[in-house]
């Protein structure tokens, strides 16, 4: 017996070698090293290409229509509708349609290839479409909004004949079918109405439209225009070694002014670059944030970033994507980045470093200087994050590190805070559409309305695994994302203090928010259940892997991301970029300068938030008001000496009460003290009859010979006909510290905030010219020399302990 089983046993040493290979225990799947980097790298990379970072240039077809009203005569033919345009790019075709009662439109679009369907967005309160025909063959009859409609003939080739028809509705019906559909809770649904309403088709098939213009390429959403077009005058201003300081705007578009200057590009394709840079900020900070958990960083990193790029904001200004594409809000969203770039190193200074590092204490510092620099806004937002930081460093008995960063920061932005808050008006924030919650039941239903239902419960993990497991910094973001919400949905606060426009804060609850997210669903699939645990090791996982795994199963029925995120989730930023409605807005107001030339106008717009049009690039030379009848129009105008007003063709409405774009067009277009010269897509102009013509500058018994209107002063000369005379200078941008040079004179300012303009008195019978430009005083030199006092103090109290 013995000897058989040591000839066994030697037989099993002889053959172990020779086993086949399945029989052998194989090790645990492991991911690729870095490849988590390589996939969140991956993504943006993807991502930049979709938004168009190759594409200075946006090429369109532009073309006339007309249209059959009811009543034409002779019945049956068609009569020029003057404005009525389209625009093609590619496979999508925007038309603008009569808000008339029984109108036929038609277009002659060219192009080439074939085509199977076309989707219809058209949602224009007040107005129906009752079919639609392309080629003579009818697309949909009637059309509804939203739905793909198959065309009839197959794959026929070459360009497009399009008619629609439509009939006007009750606008209150309308209203209601705006408010369907799926929308965030944070805002009040309204809707907008428009002078001539837009229809979008997009083609399937090979068929693309033939180019025939083009446009500089950038995101031209709400706010956008106003940045954009201040790039090249800071680049002018960079050029000679300035930097306005005193106006925030210009801090936050340094980047693209130097790309600019550099390369000669046009300024609206820098700024693009610049926006599409600044998405992938917040991928750097998860990053960060992540190297301070004790395990899963590169897991939390992958899972926090993909969230961010992949999850559809549907609708909401949050984190960087709508906010920079479709509002156009770059001044706050480099903030918001300042600021938690702030927190970060406020943490690492204040908790973090066994001796307290000068290094990091004045990096914070300066980091907090910077953001109050991009948006003086974003202070509430450094103040929360403080009083976080603050918390915690009392918690571990280092408060006095936390009152040498106060005195630091402090030391750092009083100048600034007596530059900006000088010039910094309030008034004009008397109601800010944003947050409407009512108490903390509303809140927090709100936040369970955040798009996805799991995101508040994975967040509520992940800040009950930072507190089990002692994590005082993944804690800290979980507690500094819960007080900016508070903050940003806060009723009362939005009511108390409105010019805050707490709207704007979202983003800063929303970043942080998906980085506890990610390091809840980390922490659950460590915490998985048993039957989890089976499947990782039958399928030989390791634990990261198989946090991998699980990230991918939350994310797939929401974002879907494996298959579709270049269209769930880039898409919805790019066609806020190089749209037909930007081509629209571009060509209208292009032709619009080219009848009021250098004058300065009257702007009638929308009656919403956002104050600056789209393509204005003379925003300096407008009085921007929100009057809804001619006869106070013309009233203004005589006022100020202007010859022109721009009537936009979006109005804003909540109920069937309010004035439509259409009622408003009708009404100026029927008034005897107005006459039209320009009907646009985008923008009417009409011409006050009767009304002198007037420059930049204007004033009584005054000649204005000259005026150089800048962003932040002016330059004007001229010769006064009376004993004394009075210039009144329209600007929207010149700050409240800036003060009037004058010769032979000693002229002063008085600002009229309602009309954007400034008063300068002290000219004398004679010729004069006066120079109006910022002023930084000695109280912004005494804190500057102050803060830099206390920076030497707090640096050596760091160089002692």
């Amino acid at each position: 017996m013995a000897g058989k089983r040591r000839g066994k046993k030697t037989l099993n040493a002889a053959n172990r070698k020779s086993l086949p290979a399945p029989l052998k225990k194989s090790a645990p799947v492991r991911l690729p090293e870095n490849f988590l980097h390589y996939l969140v790298i991956a993504c943006c990379v993807v991502f930049a290409f979709q938004l168009g970072v190759l594409q200075p240039y946006f090429n369109f077809q532009k073309t006339a229509g007309s249209a059959i009203l009811e009543g034409a005569c002779p019945v049956g033919q068609s009569a020029a509708f003057a404005g009525l345009d389209a625009y093609a790019s590619g496979k999508d075709i925007l038309l603008f349609l009569p808000h008339e009662n029984n109108f036929s439109a038609l277009f002659s679009i060219s192009g080439d290839g074939g085509f199977e369907d076309a989707f219809v967005a058209f949602d224009e309160p007040g107005l129906a479409l009752d079919r639609v025909l392309v080629n003579g063959k009818v697309l949909c009859a009637p059309c509804e909004n939203g739905n793909k409609y198959a065309l009839e003939g197959g794959r026929a080739e070459g360009g497009l004949l399009l008619e629609a028809q439509g009939h006007a509705t009750d606008l209150k019906q309308g209203l209601e079918r705006n408010q369907g559909g799926l929308h965030m809770a944070f805002f009040e649904l309204s809707s907008q109405t428009h002078a001539l309403a837009p229809l979008k088709l997009s083609i399937t098939g090979s068929w693309n439209a033939v180019a025939t213009s083009r446009m500089p390429s950038s995101f031209y959403g709400e706010d956008a225009p106003f940045h954009i077009n201040r790039v090249p005058v800071l680049a002018g201003y960079l050029m000679q070694l300035k930097v306005p300081w005193s106006t925030y705007g210009f801090v936050s578009m340094v980047p693209p002014a130097l790309f600019y200057a550099a390369t000669g590009l046009p300024y609206q394709y820098a700024y693009k670059i610049y926006a599409i840079l600044l998405f992938f900020v917040p991928v750097v900070i998860f990053y960060l944030f992540s190297r301070k958990l004790p395990k899963y960083q590169d897991v939390v990193f992958a899972i926090s970033s993909l969230l961010y790029l992949c999850l559809p904001m549907g609708g909401m200004p949050l984190g960087g994507g709508l906010d920079l594409f479709a509002y156009g809000m770059t001044p706050h969203t480099i903030a918001t980045y300042l600021s938690l770039f702030f927190f970060y190193a406020a943490y690492e200074a204040v908790i973090e470093r066994k001796k307290l590092d000068s290094v990091w204490l004045l990096g914070a510092a300066v980091i907090f200087m910077l953001a109050f620099a991009a948006n003086p806004r974003i202070l509430a937002a450094l103040a929360i994050g403080f009083v976080i930081v603050a918390a915690a460093a009392l918690a571990q008995k280092r408060l006095k590190r936390a009152v040498l960063l106060l005195i630091a920061c402090a030391s750092a932005s009083a100048w600034l805070a007596a530059s900006f808050l000088s010039g910094f008006s309030i008034s004009s924030y008397s109601i800010v559409g944003g947050a409407t919650p009512g108490g903390a039941v509303e809140t927090l239903r709100l936040l369970f309305q955040l798009g996805y239902i799991a995101l508040p419960l994975l967040f509520a993990a992940g800040a009950y695994f930072a507190w089990r497991g002692r994590n005082l910094f993944a804690f800290a973001v979980a507690g500094y994302s819960a007080a900016m919400f508070a903050f940003a949905t806060s009723a009362g606060l939005l009511q108390a203090y409105p010019f805050l426009d707490v709207l704007r804060f979202l983003p800063s609850f929303y970043l942080p928010f998906i980085f506890v997210c990610g390091a809840g669903i980390a922490a659950l699939a460590e915490k998985a259940p048993p039957l989890l645990g089976v499947i990782g090791k039958k399928l030989r996982l390791e634990k990261d892997t198989l946090a991998v795994a699980v990230m991918l199963a939350v994310l797939a029925p929401s974002a879907m991301f494996l298959m579709i995120f270049w269209n769930a989730s880039s898409v919805q930023y790019s066609n806020a970029g190089d749209s037909l409605e930007a081509a629209s807005g571009y060509s209208s107001f292009a032709s619009a300068h080219a009848i009021i030339g250098s004058e300065r106008a009257l702007l009638v717009t929308r009656t919403d938030v956002s104050q600056y049009p789209a393509f204005e690039q003379n925003l300096e030379k407008l009085s921007i008001k929100y009057l809804q009848d001619p006869p106070s129009i013309a009233s203004e105008m005589e006022k100020q000496k202007l010859r022109y007003v721009i009537v936009g063709n979006a109005i804003a409405v909540r109920n069937e009460n309010e004035t439509t774009a259409w009622q408003f067009l009708d009404a100026m277009r029927g008034s005897p003290l107005f006459a039209e010269v320009f009907p646009g897509s985008a923008a009417h102009v009409f011409m006050l009859k009767g009304a002198l013509i007037a420059p930049d500058a204007a004033g009584v018994d005054v000649a204005v010979e000259g005026a150089d209107l800048r962003y932040d002063g002016a330059s004007v000369a001229g010769e006064c006909r009376a004993d004394s005379c009075n210039v009144t200078v329209y600007s929207k941008t010149i700050s409240k510290n800036a003060v009037c040079n004058g010769a032979p004179m000693q002229c002063g300012l008085t600002f009229i905030a309602d009309s954007g303009s400034i008063l300068v008195s002290g000219m004398k019978r004679g010729r004069f010219n006066f120079d109006i430009a910022p002023q930084h005083g000695t109280l912004e030199l005494a804190l500057l020399a102050l803060g830099l006092i206390g920076l030497v103090i707090c640096a050596y109290e760091c160089r002692k302990s």
